[in-house]
């Protein structure tokens, strides 16, 4: 009987092992039941494009075995300019995700700076130089120094984040009134290479305002960032 009991014994230990080893593998990846805390704020965070060091301080995410989470995390809404809502994401091993949102200003300053300017539809223009400074009222918005409106020249045209297109700022002074009842509107769009964030291209139309038609459109392409 005792050779018998140990044999059972022997059997179970090997099954536990056996199941021991499977829960192992299934707790394989990022593991199970993962939380992700947040820091505590009474401030919006604040942070430049692109920034994940910003975005991860103070976050830790744990699995089910309480197991820190350093790698496999994905932050949505980091490449836009704009106040958004952060989205950050963690796959768990068995496929679902695990997210949760926080609240941030993506601030402009990685667009800032000089670039070369040319004129696609223009090509009697000679490529100059065009300058993104800071806005001394808005984190989400330059202002284009100079700026070159309508064949002549206009030293504050601020650009803010647009929401209605993904990586663009528009002009929001699109309803002042200009010579001969004409208004423009315009947009930029910006992208990012190998973590440089830079614009691409400005893109702008005209309008007759007593008509409502379309009088003119143009393009400036920013070819170069400058250091």
């Amino acid at each position: 009987m005792k050779k018998l009991a140990l044999v059972v014994i022997g059997l179970a230990t090997i099954m536990v092992a056996v199941d021991g080893c499977k829960k192992q593998e299934e707790e394989t990846g990022n593991g199970k039941n993962i939380r992700i805390s947040l820091p505590y704020e009474d401030t919006v965070l604040v942070l430049d494009l692109g920034d994940s060091a910003k975005a991860m301080q103070g976050v830790v995410i744990k699995n089910g075995q309480g197991k820190q989470i350093t790698e496999g995390i994905v932050i949505e809404g980091l490449d836009e300019v704009g106040r958004k809502m952060l989205i950050y994401k963690v796959e768990e091993s068995d496929g679902k995700i695990v997210q949760t949102k926080r609240e941030a200003i993506v601030r402009v300053n990685k667009l800032l700076g000089k670039y070369v300017r040319t004129y696609p539809l223009r090509p009697n223009y000679t490529p100059d130089t065009i300058e993104f400074v800071k806005n001394d009222t808005n984190l989400c918005a330059l202002t284009c120094a100079p700026y070159i409106w309508l064949g002549t020249q206009y030293d504050s045209a601020v650009f803010v984040a647009d929401k209605s297109i993904p990586y663009s700022l528009k002009f929001i002074s699109y309803a002042k009134e200009y010579p001969s009842s004409i208004y423009g509107k315009a947009h930029m769009v910006y992208s990012k290479k190998e973590n440089v964030f830079s614009i691409d291209a400005i893109y702008v139309e005209f309008y007759v305002k007593n008509v409502d038609t379309l009088q003119m459109r143009d393009t400036f392409l920013m070819t170069e960032k400058l250091l």
